[in-house]
């Protein structure tokens, strides 16, 4: 690579002096990549010098300085951690590098497209990455990076934007004394991706905890040579059960120094990033006594006005007729991605009889005027795209489907308005397994499959909770900025708070789930208490017939039992709350 990088700056020395510095700059990141950290910072202080000097006519200098500063702290920063020390000299480049860019979006972005928006983070893409490089040297401004990193993601839409530079002392004063709040961050150091995590309390400064390589996370066996990373690829319920019992695996992630740091918090707000977006780590923590946590999209989400949840109209949809529907409209619109990927896959979805019976029992449970219940062929998009906006609770019960073709973590950066990440995760309505079958549908047309692309572009500011009653709907690709699926579809649409799944959820333990997360609603709890004791009630003995065999006949008999039916992780984890901070 630095043979041809090289060349390019021979090239273009001798003709204009943008690319040249352009070229030298990219040099000198590839001298230091390979150890030679000497010549690195010669040429990246000749780019400086050159590009300072005012009587060479530069086009975009400002903007080609920033950059040649964020490249200095780079090659600077992979100097000190071969030598093993900090650099100081470094994180004030980042500092500033920082600075700079803050300030300049803070100016343009209300009026900026949402392309321009993306391509905007595209380019801060390295630069976030990069320092936390830094790690413990500068955890206030690593903070202060990843509130800004994700304000700018959680925002590439929106049509009035909230606040895109916030502070760590913002989110501070939010807490309350025995609060911390953590972001988990991602980043490459030592040629390998690392996990480490920035915490928060009402007093001090940040404190970097590192926790360790993604690989070795990934590599550890937690039952019979079975690993984490094997675990959360094999939809076998007795690995996704191993990962919860995994006394090992709990401890790497919620290592000594992270538990130390949180100290005696007694509620943790946290925001995932990486493969932990994967794991209900909330679930995980290896102490007796447990902090009360709240997964987050981001931290910054504590800026975000309070306002009490209201639960006294809900729209309930459930017991869909995949092969039947009612009208479609003519309009286009669709998801035409969406439709060809699963049509290709040529899967096949049936009815859920479970799915009817939740939605109706939750439905009479409430006895509410205000609720409304849609079954059968009348689960259309259009019903829904018209629907969801209207209910400050919706919950949906149907097929969810995660449809990645292949495992992207973090390197693989692609622009959302040419990838197809959104797509891939989809919720199926009435008349979805009609349309896949007909070779002459036109899938411009509504389908019946509601992706999370969809879902992003809805008006959803009036829902404050969106329950999600399917598999896999808390899936998606995991990139930089998160996880584009289902969950990130419906942030982007305006939900306040969402409750999805992990993995594929046994029916019988939802129905139970629901039904009880839905009767402590009804009761006048909170959502947070509400879910808490919706989870607990999986660990209560229920009714249930068991088969008995009486000794020397081949005839059985069924006895209606009191037992533990979904005491086991794959039952009490499988749904997350997001964004609830009640």
């Amino acid at each position: 690579a630095l043979g041809y990088l090289e060349e390019n700056f021979t090239f273009y020395s001798s003709i204009l002096i943008e690319p040249s510095v352009t070229a030298l700059s990219q040099v000198a990141l590839c001298q230091a990549q390979l150890g030679r950290f000497n010549e690195g910072v010669g040429n990246i202080e000749k780019c400086i010098a050159l590009c300072s000097d005012s009587g060479i006519a530069i086009r975009g200098r400002e903007e080609l300085l920033s950059e040649l500063k964020r490249k200095h702290a780079k090659i600077l920063s992979l100097k000190s951690e071969k030598n093993g020390r900090d650099s100081e000299m470094a994180a004030g480049l980042y500092k500033e590098y920082f600075q700079d860019k803050r300030d300049s979006i803070l100016v343009s972005f209300g009026s900026m497209s949402a392309e321009q928006r993306e391509r905007y983070w595209l380019r801060m893409h390295p630069f976030i990455t990069d320092c936390y490089r830094l790690e413990d040297s500068a955890p206030e401004f690593l903070y202060d990076v990843t509130l800004f990193s994700k304000a700018l993601l959680l925002q590439l839409e929106s049509k009035e934007p909230g606040q895109i530079a916030p502070t760590y002392n913002q989110i501070q004063d939010k807490l309350a004394e025995k609060e911390c709040a953590i972001e988990f961050v991602r980043y490459e150091k030592y040629h390998q991706m690392q996990l480490g995590a920035i915490v928060l309390h009402k007093k001090g400064i940040p404190e970097f905890v590192r926790i360790g390589s993604e690989k070795d996370l990934l590599d550890l066996t937690v039952f019979g040579g079975v690993t984490v990373k094997d675990a959360l690829k094999n939809r076998q319920m007795r690995f996704t059960d191993s990962l919860y019992t995994c006394k090992d695996f709990h401890r790497f992630i919620w290592n000594k120094e992270l538990r130390s740091s949180i100290s005696n918090a007694e509620k943790v707000y946290f925001a995932a990033e990486g493969v932990l977006h994967k794991i209900a780590i909330e679930y995980i923590y290896p102490a007796r006594k447990a902090p009360s946590f709240c997964r987050l999209t981001s931290t910054r989400e504590l800026l975000r006005e309070p306002r009490q949840s209201r639960t006294d109209s809900m729209l309930l949809s459930g017991g869909i007729d995949y092969n039947e529907t009612e009208n479609v409209p003519d309009g286009e619109g669709n998801d035409d991605i969406a439709y060809k990927l699963l049509k290709r896959k040529g899967l096949r979805f049936g009815f859920l009889p479970g799915s009817k019976e939740e939605v109706e029992a939750v439905y009479e449970l409430r006895e509410s005027s205000s609720d409304t219940l849609i079954t059968g062929t009348a689960v259309t998009e259009q019903a829904c795209r018209e629907a969801f906006c209207q209910y400050p609770v919706v919950m949906v019960a149907t097929h969810g489907y995660f449809g990645g073709e292949s495992e992207r973590f973090g390197s693989d950066l692609r622009a959302k308005t040419s990838d197809m990440s959104m797509s891939e995760s989809v919720l199926i309505l009435s008349g979805a397994q009609l349309n896949m079958r007909d070779e002459a549908f036109d899938s411009s047309r509504q389908d019946g499959i509601l992706s999370a692309k969809e879902i992003s572009v809805m008006d959803l500011d009036n829902v404050d909770l969106f329950i999600v009653s399917a598999c896999q709907s808390a899936l998606g690709h995991i990139n930089p900025d998160g996880v584009y699926g289902i969950q990130r579809g419906l942030k982007n649409a305006g939900v306040q708070a969402m409750i999805v799944s992990l993995w594929e959820v046994d029916d019988m333990a939802t129905r139970h789930f629901m039904i009880n997360l839905n009767k402590a609603l009804s009761e006048g709890a909170d959502v947070r208490s509400a879910f808490d004791r919706a989870r607990a009630s999986l660990d209560e003995e229920v009714e249930h017939q068991v088969r008995k065999y009486d000794r020397g006949r081949d005839a059985g008999h069924y006895e209606t039992q009191l037992i533990r039916l979904f005491s086991k992780p794959r039952h009490k984890n499988a749904f997350i709350l997001i964004d609830n901070i009640q």
